[in-house]
């Protein structure tokens, strides 16, 4: 395992309205092709009606993203939330993204991969 995680996402703050759906922007995404296991670290300050998902691709495109891990986020507050995943539920990329399921929704969170 890597000593020091790679930045999935640094602390941010997103809020919306049910419905609404944000994705990490493609340039930010991880590149963990050549890692044999990969473990992601989700911190949340706060969390109300929101769900966060994992999203692996093969390639850079918008069509080729696909969820495999979710964290669904009730109106209290996660803490730490620690998810292994291995290279059978994933491609070559990690980005995250949010769906709204509650109006006036606000999540506040931070995610690290570690790759090996």
């Amino acid at each position: 395992m890597i000593k020091r995680p790679e930045i999935l996402q640094d602390w941010v703050t997103l809020m919306g309205e049910d419905g609404d759906e944000l994705a990490q922007h493609t340039p930010f995404c991880i590149n963990v092709t050549n890692a044999n296991k990969v473990v992601v670290r989700w911190d949340i300050r706060k969390a109300e009606g929101a769900d966060l998902y994992l999203q692996t691709s093969k390639i850079l495109e918008k069509k080729h993203w696909r969820d495999t891990k979710t964290l669904t986020l009730s109106d209290s507050v996660v803490l730490t939330r620690e998810v292994g995943v291995t290279t059978e539920f994933i491609e070559n990329f990690l980005r995250w993204r949010v769906a709204g399921t509650a109006s006036g929704w606000q999540l506040t969170f931070r995610i690290r991969v570690y790759a090996r």
